[in-house]
């Protein structure tokens, strides 16, 4: 049986839809205050037109649908997420201006020295939007043809081995 590896960006885009249902599907049945912001913006901290630019696009229509809020995504991409969720994190506490990060937003205060936010104490978690799976990926001539046999050849071959993150 073979395994479809790379989603065509249509079935990106629907699997990033379909995981805005169960958010949108709640909010919906939620009574909003009469003293919640007229618009939402969500702060997306990477490029136009990546993966998490389309997802949030996707979740700010169905928002604004289900809710009547106007929902803006604004793009602040830098520094592996860093600036846009800085923004969020000093925005005023009111709940209009969310942040939609991926796995990295938990990495950097391990591999950044320093951040001009707290990540655990000056953002808080609402919900998980989308899934998406991490891959190791090497060279086709290379030996190590699962993860065993890839760390073996690491580990043989240590001085000459290069990488990136």
């Amino acid at each position: 049986m073979s395994m479809k590896l790379h989603p065509t960006r249509r079935e990106f885009v629907a699997l990033g839809a379909a995981t805005t249902l169960g958010l949108t599907a709640r909010l919906a049945q939620a009574n909003i205050p009469a003293h919640y912001p007229k618009a939402l913006k969500i702060i997306v901290p990477y490029s136009a037109g990546g993966g998490t630019d389309i997802i949030a696009r996707h979740l700010a229509e169905r928002l604004r649908q289900q809710t009547g809020v106007t929902t803006i995504v604004d793009n602040k991409p830098g520094a592996n997420g860093v600036i846009g969720t800085d923004l969020v994190a000093k925005s005023t506490p009111d709940g209009s201006t969310l942040v939609l990060v991926v796995n990295s937003h938990l990495l950097n205060p391990v591999v950044m020295s320093k951040l001009p936010y707290d990540t655990f104490k000056d953002l808080k978690g609402v919900t998980q939007v989308a899934v998406s799976p991490l891959v190791l990926v090497t060279g086709i001539k290379n030996e190590g043809v699962n993860a065993r046999e890839f760390l073996n050849v690491v580990r043989k071959n240590k001085p000459n081995v290069s990488y990136a993150r």
